[in-house]
């Protein structure tokens, strides 16, 4: 368990805009039990039609994967999603203006999602899936929740209850968590070799452990792990280009702006200021 928890105190992955916190998007964070296994629960604070909802917005990888449940309370409909891990950033689609919504969603880690689920993620990145093909029975006690309560808090405690009762540390092997350990300490500049030989393994089991666990090849791992851990210092300033380019290993300016802008659609300039308007 500590093990766990100094992971989760070393990397906190953030979204493109990690100060928000409105009517349509507010974060929740579980308790300090559950921190080392979920990044947070997310949605909606109350029931939202504004003009905000008609906005698309921009969603970049952050290492987690998403169960995501919306209700329309005009019609009552509620779809669900389960979103896999992702490489690369996107618009999501604009509801359209008057849309009405009730959102509520759960940020898992990538490494962790295992922990609560039923089947192995081989293939799945950048994937939506119906939240029962990983999680049965899930989707409806997450229904049942939304559906009961409109505090974002209250929805959070309850489903946290609920995942804890899921929750199977044994079902992630202790060499995926080392490496992952590995990764981040090293700013994603770990190679597949040494975090191979690291765990006594070859290159092609890593590779294997990842996919099953994660969904994700441990190469493309390490170059989100940098991509979140770079965004996070140029939206705090924490340095220079210059500075940026040497402490993650880039082999020039351009190299960590080309990077940067597959990731995040936008240069780390326009994202900067973006993110803070």
């Amino acid at each position: 368990m500590n093990g766990y928890k100094e992971l989760a105190a070393r990397y906190f992955p953030v979204t493109a805009f990690p100060l928000r916190c409105d009517s349509t998007y507010a974060e929740v964070l579980p308790s300090a039990e559950m921190r080392p296994f979920i990044r947070c629960f997310w949605g909606s604070s109350i029931p939202v039609c504004e003009e905000a909802c008609e906005r698309s917005q921009l969603v970049i990888p952050d290492t987690c994967m998403d169960i995501i449940i919306r209700q329309d309370m005009m019609t009552g409909r509620t779809v669900s999603a389960f979103c896999a891990a992702d490489s690369e950033g996107y618009y999501t689609e604009s509801p359209g203006r008057g849309a009405v919504r009730s959102v509520f969603g759960i940020r898992f880690y990538a490494w962790t999602t295992a922990m609560f689920s039923d089947r192995p993620f081989d293939g799945s990145m950048g994937m939506v899936y119906d939240p029962d093909d990983f999680f049965a029975g899930l989707r409806a006690e997450l229904m049942t929740i939304l559906e009961s309560t409109e505090s974002l808090d209250e929805r959070a405690k309850k489903a946290e209850a609920v995942l804890y009762g899921r929750l199977d540390t044994f079902r992630v092997r202790a060499d995926l968590m080392n490496a992952v350990y590995d990764t981040v300490i090293s700013h994603g500049r770990a190679r597949l070799a040494d975090l191979a030989e690291k765990s006594a393994l070859s290159g092609r089991q890593l590779e294997r452990i990842f996919s099953c666990h994660t969904g994700i090849s441990p190469k493309t791992f390490c170059s989100l792990i940098r991509y979140q851990m770079l965004w996070q210092d140029i939206f705090f300033g924490r340095g220079s280009l210059l500075d940026l380019t040497e402490r993650y290993g880039y082999s020039d300016q351009a190299h960590l702006m080309n990077d940067f802008r597959r990731r995040h659609l936008m240069t780390p300039s326009r994202a900067f200021e973006a993110a803070h308007r």
